[in-house]
């Protein structure tokens, strides 16, 4: 690989755009090239060039660079042969044609749009294997072929499962049989099972019972439907002849009676009905509790990388899994949910985190339970790092200090540009000379903050007079569109604090963690370091099944203009929109975010992926909102608790920002970085923890109130002043004084 910049570099001869995972062409990158760049490039022999590609007999152009699909993301492409042509099926060539159509196959590759609107595919062949198109369907390459991690032999126990060769022979069948048909009858029947679980739940839940039947109406988007469906469509198959596999020999009644309604199923309300009326006897401990446990476990194999039956089965990749197995949850749910005879009761089974008492439901749980921990852990060990670069690349994400350096300075300027913009109707100090009244003030100490309720209780009830927002001219202030606009760039100021104080913090949030940092309360976690005179985040944290809190750290300016916010800011916004407070419904919010720390956490491709088990982060943020909801009901103006309290509030949705909405900001500067949790992660435990020279060894004699412990690695922890020295390491890195 050749690196013509930090966005772009030549791999196997293609120009390669990493931020955006794709192959680019010369024409494209000819304006966002500098001189040099471009000289550079022009030294670099063998480029290829879109214009050369023939497209006359195959649309697949193969490429033998392991390296090059390493950082440029994929898709399944499903191809057919029309008059000794490879097209696409999604071509139009193949919809208009009525010539005969044979060998239809399916190939991960990388689409690249070579003319207008036509495209070829670039596909990865492996060296010295045959990979004829004739070839069948389990002969195409592999992307995942992971090896043992523990996991699947320790949780799933694959090696108890003795396959025969005619399971072999009936296995390959299927997966020429599971084309786009089945996978669109499989979309088809989770669309009717989603319906039929949302009408069922009407009126049996109120709204806001977080875990309740209301997730079925609002969780499952059309697109996410089809996708699930496609995850599961090889099981369905599997489900149709089950009767003939070894491995269901044992349930040899149930194994009959399945298969055979499943081969009287035609379309995808019959099979919906079916399906349902079977998962929801397991769901309440009834049935052949081991036939589907079985089922479940035939997930974990990668059969179409089943080479020959001489050979062992290898296992999908652990991240597959994992949403395989949340994709059959909601199966069994929806189905528990229709047929069931208490409806709450099979939500509440199938959502919470405690023990249900039903050991098949419980099973199925504790296994996604460990399948999230080994992704989070193998995600960071697909840690790609290039240590002269200093950037590491996970899941095809590339993110350097150098990049979140400039991502930082994109939003801090973006945030500078709207306060001022609220100059032009108000008047008030700026973030520096509120911190050299306050926090910054010589002589000021803050001994008492920690036993606080308010972090704003540390100073007078004058010290913000002189600087506090005033209108310039009184009128504006009853202007409805000036108003708005106002309450627009207030919003817009809070998202953009959000993402700066996650950026900000070197070792990342987790998003439970983001959406609840309060400034009041007795749930507060955001204090006054006295040492440094800036903010830090001191959050309550469950790892390994123990309470602790962990402290992050903010840079200097980001601390200033989150005070700012909060101080001065929050303030304003308060007095001025007070009308509109009572709008917050304050159960409403906390439910909210329930659902959105219960459901967006367990999402791979999050911007704040979580690296802990989803149960863990559900529970620490159960007990924090246990807190925050003692401090609405007990608070002396409980219509004004969520302003009050939290520190990210939308004032124009009353209610508290959504992750999309902060992945949003992340995704609009200029270096473009939208880093996930564990590409920070990595960079942290990369080129951070290092530096610090730790001892290997636990801590010993922990004397500091504010010790937290962020985990570094499964023998080492950091105390608060080791996190403090890590942060000012991180703010070199990207270019801050530390």
């Amino acid at each position: 690989m050749l690196t013509i910049n930090e966005r772009f570099c030549v791999i196997d001869g293609w120009i390669v755009d990493i931020e955006e995972m794709e192959v680019v062409s010369q024409k494209f990158i000819r304006s966002l090239f500098t001189a040099d760049e471009k000289r550079k490039l022009a030294e670099v022999g063998g480029l290829k060039a879109f214009s050369d590609i023939d497209t006359s007999s195959t649309m697949i152009v193969n490429s033998t660079s392991e390296e090059l699909f390493h950082y440029v993301k994929t898709e399944d492409v499903e191809f057919v042969t029309i008059a000794g042509r490879v097209v696409a099926k999604n071509n139009k060539t193949y919809r208009h044609s009525r010539k005969s159509v044979n060998n239809e196959f399916t190939l991960k590759c990388h689409p690249i749009t070579v003319g207008r609107k036509i495209k070829c595919y670039l596909h990865l062949t492996v060296p010295n294997r045959d990979t004829q198109l004739q070839s069948s369907m389990h002969e195409i390459p592999v992307k995942h072929r992971i090896k043992d991690n523990g996991f699947f032999t320790s949780i799933v126990k694959v090696q108890e499962f003795d396959f025969t060769s005619d399971d072999y022979n009936i296995l390959m069948d299927l997966l020429l049989r599971n084309d786009s048909h089945g996978k669109h009858i499989a979309g088809n029947m989770m669309k009717i099972l989603k319906e039929q679980a949302s009408f069922k739940t009407i009126g049996v839940f109120g709204r806001n019972i977080y875990r309740g039947g209301d997730r079925f109406s609002k969780d499952l988007l059309p697109e996410t439907l089809a996708t699930v469906g496609s995850r599961i469509s090889y099981l369905l198959l599997v489900l149709r002849c089950c009767d003939k596999l070894s491995v269901f020999s044992k349930y040899k009644s149930t194994a009959d009676r399945v298969a055979g309604i499943i081969i009287n199923s035609h379309t995808a309300s019959q099979l919906a009905e079916v399906i349902a009326k079977e998962v929801s006897v397991v769901s309440e401990d009834g049935g052949d509790t081991e036939f589907w446990r079985i089922l479940v476990l035939l997930g974990a194999f990668n059969f179409s990388s089943w080479r020959s039956y001489d050979h062992l089965c290898p296992c999908v990749s652990i991240f597959e899994y994992k949403h395989l197995l949340e994709s059959l949850m909601w199966v069994f749910r929806c189905g528990g949910v229709i047929y069931g005879e208490d409806k709450q009761a099979v939500v509440e089974r199938w959502t919470s985190d405690r023990v249900s008492g039903i050991p098949f439901v419980d099973h199925i749980k504790n296994l996604y339970t460990h399948a999230i921990d080994e992704a989070d852990v193998s995600a960071l060990a697909l840690a790609s790092v290039r240590q002269e670069e200093q950037y590491v690349t996970v899941k095809n994400r590339v993110l350097s200090y150098r990049i979140i350096g400039g991502a930082l300075n994109d939003l801090t300027d973006e945030f500078d540009g709207s306060v001022e913009e609220l100059s032009q109707w108000l008047s008030f100090g700026n973030p520096d000379q509120l911190y050299s009244i306050t926090i910054g003030s010589h002589g000021k100490t803050f001994e008492d903050d920690q036993s606080a309720v308010n972090i704003l209780h540390n100073f007078g009830r004058d010290a913000f007079q002189s600087i506090k927002m005033r209108w310039r001219v009184p009128g504006d202030k009853n202007d409805a569109n000036i108003l708005k606009r106002i309450k627009d760039i207030i919003a817009d100021l809070n998202k953009l604090i959000m993402a700066i104080g996650w950026i900000s913090t070197g070792m990342p949030m987790r998003y439970a963690e983001l959406a609840t940092l309060t400034y009041a309360g007795q749930s507060r976690n955001i204090y006054i370091d006295e040492a440094n005179k800036r903010l830090y985040l001191n959050i309550k944290y469950k790892k390994n099944q123990k309470f602790t809190k962990r402290s992050l750290f903010l840079t200097d300016g980001v601390s200033r203009r989150l005070w700012w916010t909060i101080a001065i800011l929050r303030t304003f916004a308060f007095v001025t929109f007070y009308d509109e407070i009572g709008e917050y419904d304050e159960r409403g919010v906390i439910d909210e975010l329930y659902r959105e720390v219960s459901d967006d956490v367990r999402k791979e491709d999050l911007a704040l992926e979580d690296e802990d088990t989803v149960n863990d982060a559900v529970a620490a943020s159960d007990e924090f909102l246990r807190q925050v909801k003692e401090d609405i009901s007990t608070g002396s103006d409980t219509t004004a608790s969520v302003p009050k309290i939290f520190a990210f509030v939308d004032i124009k949705s009353h209610r508290l920002f959504k992750l999309q909405q902060v992945r949003d900001v992340l995704k609009v500067t200029k270096h473009r970085t939208k880093p996930s949790y564990q590409n920070l992660s990595a960079l942290w435990k990369t080129f951070i923890i290092p530096k610090l020279n730790l001892d290997d060894g636990n801590i010993s004699d922990v004397v500091d109130s504010r010790d937290s412990l962020s985990a570094v690695s499964k023998v080492r922890e950091l105390t608060f002043s080791e996190m403090a020295a890590a942060h000012a390491l991180f703010q070199k890195a990207i270019g801050l004084p530390g």
